[in-house]
């Protein structure tokens, strides 16, 4: 099975462990971006996964070419064009101190994308899942249209179309609501994944039962919920939601569901507490790569949702925003149930 992703990668720029953005006089340069991330820890894990997306031809653009291939992704189908690299800011919380996220997005080759700069035909050749999200069509007009193309393109060549809500409030600054252009988006998606608080804001769907803020997730309560999100999207065969509690900025609970409407079964995640986070950024881009990667397998929700977050929980170990974390790792994890011991 091959994996293709579209969106934007991104310089990513943070300032040393917990020091304030202008505090210090350096910043630690990597590459990121949620579409990216996804295709880089598939290709690792050893799916062939794609990567589409315009980069700018300098050496910024050369690097983070480098820095895909480095993870043995395909870039064959990333024109090369003139413009700039999007770039994000990233400030590490502590304590009562929330993380916070700047962008330098506009005017990124993404961000002018305009018809024909991708060849769809090349790009989804031998593909069997698409995967997008909600954050490209937030950077601008012509990248919500470029989505919404993707989608269509693969719909007409029964490529499965896989979308992550992944909401940005920061984004969506063109005149555009959020429901405008995703909602149609998730009308086009066969595989939808999501934190249940995003259901509101992207799709507008307000009906939804209002989840419980306190206590261990009820599994009873979400497979309504799973099956009130499928009945207004009929065309969803796989649905995961999320559910995160924050406790500080490094510690909160953990969960997910899955509902499989062709196999017709729901399962629930156990609920991790998570403590010492290192980096959560990246970390539901890594439950995403989970879903996808047991899609591939076959798996049944029940052993793919507890695969799917033995993933993100681990990303919360690893700095950055890809998952540096290994399939045999996280089976380690699952058998251990968390326990943290050394390997010898």
């Amino acid at each position: 099975m091959r994996i293709a992703a579209f969106g934007e990668y991104m310089l990513r720029l943070k300032s040393p462990g917990y020091t304030r953005l202008l505090q210090e006089n350096r910043l630690e340069a990597t590459f990121g971006g949620a579409e990216a991330n996804v295709a880089m820890c598939l290709a690792a894990w050893g799916l062939p996964s794609r990567y589409i997306t315009l980069l700018p031809e300098n050496d910024l653009g050369q690097a983070a070419l480098r820095s895909l291939l480095a993870c043995g992704v395909d870039t064959s189908c990333i024109p090369r064009l003139p413009g700039r690299l999007g770039v994000y800011f990233v400030e590490a919380g502590a304590g009562d101190r929330p993380s916070r996220v700047i962008y330098d997005r506009a005017d990124s080759c993404i961000a002018r994308v305009r018809p024909g700069d991708i060849d769809w035909d090349a790009a989804l050749e031998g593909v069997d899942i698409l995967h997008l999200t909600g954050i490209t069509p937030g950077i601008s007009q012509a990248g919500a249209d470029e989505t919404l193309n993707a989608a269509h393109n693969a719909r007409r060549r029964g490529i499965l179309v896989s979308l992550d809500l992944n909401y940005r409030a920061k984004l969506f600054q063109f005149g555009k609501t959020p429901q405008e252009l995703l909602l149609p988006l998730a009308r086009e998606a066969d595989i939808l994944i999501a934190n249940e608080a995003q259901f509101a804001p992207c799709l507008g769907y307000t009906e939804l039962p209002q989840p419980p803020e306190e206590g261990e997730p009820d599994p009873e309560f979400y497979q309504d919920y799973c099956d009130a999100v499928m009945n207004l999207l009929p065309q969803v065969r796989l649905l995961a939601v999320t559910r995160r509690r924050s406790l500080s900025i490094n510690r909160g609970t953990w969960a997910a569901c899955i509902m499989d409407r062709d196999l017709g079964s729901f399962a629930m995640s156990r609920c991790y507490h998570l403590e010492d986070m290192v980096d959560r950024v990246g970390s539901g881009d890594a439950f995403t790569s989970g879903i996808l990667y047991a899609h591939s397998r076959g798996w049944e929700p029940a052993q793919a949702v507890e695969f799917a977050m033995a993933s993100g929980v681990l990303k919360h170990t690893v700095p950055g925003d890809f998952n540096a974390v290994t399939v045999p790792e996280i089976q380690a994890f699952l058998n251990s149930r968390g326990q943290a011991n050394v390997i010898r």
